[in-house]
């Protein structure tokens, strides 16, 4: 019975500590983009008719442009989908 009260509250820390973890990262995924980091999007906006219909979307809806959403515009771009990408 000890024993498994020991496993119980073991697997129950690891349990917490791994969502603790999880949350950090989401949070950190879904947080706001500041202009620093979205200045090359931006730019490349002012050639690329598709970035530029997205970043205006997203100023519709009121909100910030969200780090996930960067990385998925960039990795979009190096996938060949966009050309004359600053980085090419």
């Amino acid at each position: 019975m000890a024993m498994t009260v020991v496993a119980a509250h073991l697997l129950g820390q690891w349990a917490l500590e791994r969502s603790r973890r999880q949350l950090a990262n989401v949070a950190r995924r879904y947080s706001e983009v500041t202009l620093r980091e979205a200045a090359p999007l931006l730019t490349f906006a002012e050639r690329n008719a598709v970035v530029a219909q997205y970043l205006r979307c997203v100023g519709r809806q009121r909100r910030p442009l969200r780090r996930l959403e960067r990385v998925a515009l960039y990795a979009w771009m190096e996938k060949g989908n966009v050309r004359g990408a600053a980085w090419d």
